[in-house]
């Protein structure tokens, strides 16, 4: 379920239209973790794959672009992920079932961090 502002598609809807009541999206994919961050959102699925949707100016979905999705986009396909989190405007971190964490995050350029945490 989602509501709220929409702007970027952030709400993963498929749409940029602002919410004012809880609206169910319809999708296959079965969530199991959801953060969401200013302006866009990422989300582990059932199977620990990694999604995620909103503004992406700064990169910080992680799909390589800088294109706005408003619907889900599956992010490095083939790694499980445990856990995730979306932070302010820019920035995106998940953890793998290998305990690696990936981050996106705007540093006057757009970065890929991996980093081991023990």
């Amino acid at each position: 379920w989602v509501w709220g502002q929409n702007p970027y598609g952030q709400l993963g809807d498929g749409t940029t239209t602002d919410r004012t009541i809880p609206e169910q999206v319809k999708s296959d994919i079965k969530f199991s973790e959801i953060s969401a961050g200013n302006t866009h959102s990422i989300a582990i699925d059932d199977k620990g794959n990694l999604w995620t949707w909103g503004q992406n100016d700064k990169g910080q979905l992680g799909d390589g672009t800088t294109t706005n999705r408003t619907t889900p986009v599956q992010i490095k396909a083939g790694i499980k992920f445990t856990n995730v989190c979306a932070r302010g405007n820019d920035s995106s971190f998940a953890l793998d079932s290998g305990k690696d964490a990936d981050a996106t995050e705007d540093s006057s350029k757009v970065e890929l961090i991996i980093m081991n945490i023990i």
